[in-house]
């Protein structure tokens, strides 16, 4: 939270370079010493360039910095700025509002989004678009809170193209993998109770439900690799001698994968902690997860 984006060399990790767009504002947020304009969570390369915002809220502290770098040598391509003058609620548009705060930048491939803010790559100028027509026009995740957000809150929802109303997806060219807290379709669900009941998995085929199932997981990492679908999470059921156990990463976690295709055949593994919220990679044969505890883990598929 420093402001800086940085490059590093892949083969030791040395620092090739680092760029930081704005000034050297400091204040305290959450009990810590950060930039006024952080960079939030991640960058986007997008053919052969790197995107990437500096900033909290299009109302606040100038509003939010937009860069195109060089990702080789961190160069300038160009920059924009995000801002918007508060206004009350009444006078703003309640499902197109102009304004945005800080999300993880996505792409639908072509075009560049920053919650429902479409950025050109021409002019960077955000272009704002109807929260319920966002992602339904074209293929990129959004979020109603945040896709670092993992309170899985009421209507704390992802949605892509048609399929909303998810607390988190994973997608390719052919499926979509959702996953859904609680037993309601509605953006309204607010009533949740424990147990397996509670936690439903659903794989679609462009916009037709393949197939839908309860787990007794409260899934927090999800994903896709070819036909594989990995997801890991906490034990849906509460322990009743230490009832925020698996809420605060002190219970053990689960991991299973699972056949697009054919729902029945699960595999399950115990693991030593639930994983950080979206914290699974893939890469190479192996399948990396960050644990609540702070460890790292790497299994490596299995020939036979």
């Amino acid at each position: 939270m420093d402001g800086w984006v940085y490059c590093l060399r892949t083969t030791d990790g040395a620092l090739v370079w680092r760029y930081r767009g704005t000034s050297q504002r400091r204040i305290i947020a959450y009990d810590n010493l950060e930039s006024a304009w952080p960079v939030h969570g991640s960058v986007l390369i997008k053919d052969d360039t790197l995107y990437f915002t500096a900033g909290r809220s299009s109302f606040l502290d100038g509003g939010i910095h937009v860069y195109v770098l060089d990702p080789a040598s961190g160069g300038v391509i160009r920059k924009s700025r995000i801002a918007a003058e508060p206004v009350q609620n009444s006078k703003q548009p309640r499902w197109a509002p102009k304004g945005v705060v800080s999300d993880l930048l996505v792409t639908d491939g072509t075009e560049t989004f920053l919650r429902n803010a479409k950025l050109p790559s021409e002019t960077l100028e955000a272009e704002y678009t109807m929260w319920s027509r966002s992602g339904a026009k074209s293929q990129h995740i959004i979020s109603t809170a945040g896709l670092l957000e993992d309170s899985m809150f009421n209507r704390t929802l992802w949605r892509l193209g048609n399929l909303q109303n998810v607390h988190m997806l994973v997608f390719n060219d052919t499926v979509t993998c959702g996953f859904k807290a609680g037993t309601q379709n509605s953006w309204h669900d607010t009533q949740f109770l424990d147990g397996s009941s509670q936690y439903q998995l659903r794989v679609y085929e462009k916009k037709k439900l393949r197939w839908s199932k309860n787990v007794p997981i409260r899934i927090q990492s999800m994903l896709l690799a070819g036909d594989t679908l990995f997801y890991a999470g906490a034990s849906g059921r509460v322990d009743t001698e230490d009832p925020l156990a698996a809420f605060e990463g002190r219970s053990k976690g689960v991991l299973c994968s699972v056949s697009v295709n054919d729902e029945e055949n699960t595999v399950e593994y115990e693991i030593a902690s639930p994983p950080v919220w979206d914290g699974m990679a893939a890469a190479e044969s192996h399948l990396y997860l960050s644990l609540k505890n702070g460890n790292v883990i790497c299994y490596e598929q299995d020939d036979k």
